[in-house]
């Protein structure tokens, strides 16, 4: 019995092709250079790190922010109730479901006490972020805040 495709030149032809398709495939990609991370993921944790160890940092003091349609003040006390000193405050404003509201507002230094103009703001939830520095370590607080609708 001579047959074309024995099972024995089945298995030479399939072995055969994929030593063909790897040989290929490495010459292929021989000159490529895949990196297994981007290159700005070190800058992305590192800028992770840094905002989580802010939030650390400012999680000691009691931030009080009160937000009233187009003004936003901020106080920021210690343990024993002394205002902080802080520096380059900035206010940042998340609406969820309405990014076309987020914004970014650097807060005026009124002895202590800081404010900004908020402009018009939609009401229901808003989540916040506050940054500075105390010093030369960077401070942070995140919390939310309901507006209400005026009437």
């Amino acid at each position: 019995m001579n047959r074309i495709f024995s099972g024995k030149t089945l298995v030479i032809c399939l072995l055969g092709g994929v030593a063909v398709f790897h040989i290929g495939a490495v010459y292929l990609i021989r000159d490529k250079n895949y990196e297994l991370t981007t290159p700005d993921y070190y800058a992305e944790e590192s800028s992770y790190r840094e905002q989580v160890d802010s939030l650390r940092a400012g999680a000691a003091w009691q931030w009080q922010l009160k937000v009233d349609q187009g003004t936003a003040n901020l106080q920021v006390v210690d343990v024993n109730g002394d205002r902080v000193a802080l520096e380059g405050v900035s206010l940042q404003l998340y609406k969820p479901n309405n990014s076309s509201a987020d914004r970014i507002l650097e807060l005026d230094d009124n002895n202590h006490a800081w404010e900004a103009d908020t402009g018009v703001l939609p009401a229901g939830l808003w989540r916040y972020t506050v940054r500075a520095r105390s010093g030369d370590t960077k401070v942070g607080f995140r919390s939310s805040f309901r507006l209400q609708e005026r009437s």
